[in-house]
């Protein structure tokens, strides 16, 4: 994605990506998400919400186990650790899904000037991500 500032004032912004992945409930613990340090999903209570940010170790890759509807996924998510500070892994209770989100900064981060990112008046920055799977 490229953001481009067409306003005479510096611009901050902060920016994320929403990919979800097909996940079902009774297979939430059984996703392997490799390169997030302190994620395990073994140990996680599935019935309750869950949402975690933890520092973007720049590739991420998600191992999701085949059941008798869909095969086995593998997804890889790059990002530029010092671009998406941030990987958030959520999901919600009695949804099939999982998110994995690469984020610029932390929330609210528009409300505080060090932690947004600005783009000058006339100029654009780019927001690189790059999402591949193998199934």
């Amino acid at each position: 994605m490229t953001v481009r500032n067409t306003g005479q004032d510096s611009l901050p912004i902060t920016y994320g990506t929403h990919p979800y992945f097909e996940v079902l409930n009774s297979e939430k613990s059984k996703v392997i998400i490799e390169n997030i340090k302190d994620f395990d999903s073994q140990k996680i209570d599935w019935s309750k919400d869950y949402g975690i940010k933890f520092p973007n170790p720049g590739k991420v890759k998600i191992l999701i186990p085949k059941n008798n509807k869909t095969p086995q996924k593998e997804i890889l998510i790059e990002s530029d650790p010092k671009l998406f500070q941030l990987i958030y892994i959520w999901h919600e209770v009695g949804k099939n899904f999982i998110c994995v989100e690469s984020w610029t900064r932390d929330d609210y981060a528009l409300n505080d000037p060090e932690q947004s990112v600005w783009i000058k008046p006339n100029e654009a920055m780019k927001f690189p991500i790059s999402l591949s799977v193998k199934i």
